[in-house]
């Protein structure tokens, strides 16, 4: 799978504070995504995240997860575009807006270890 490297992907986004909230328009948008997702099946292969802010990506650079069975730990970090051509990877979270769609964050297919 080819890598598409979009550095500041997150960059734009504002971090996660306490006055983040969902409101009754986001509440209604979600309701319209599931309603989507169960017309195509899909309701149990795909869900929603809330996009924020986590730290600065740097140019060059993706998001990549790794899950820890074992610790049951769950880690997200930046690799460089290099690291990520050698792995296999497959992208978990999308970002629409501006009338496209962007890869954000990537997982090791087989991530889990054991």
């Amino acid at each position: 799978m080819a890598i598409t490297i979009q550095p500041f992907i997150w960059n734009d986004l504002s971090q996660l504070t306490e006055e983040t909230i969902i409101d009754d328009l986001d509440e209604k948008c979600l309701e319209e995504v599931r309603s989507v997702l169960e017309k195509y099946d899909r309701a149990s292969k795909f869900g929603v995240a809330l996009l924020y802010k986590h730290f600065e990506v740097h140019e060059g650079e993706v998001l990549v997860e790794c899950a820890d069975s074992r610790t049951r730990t769950l880690l997200t970090q930046a690799i460089t575009a290099d690291q990520a051509t050698t792995m296999d990877l497959m992208p978990t979270i999308w970002r629409f807006d501006s009338g496209a769609g962007y890869k954000c964050s990537y997982c090791k297919k087989n991530h889990h270890s054991d």
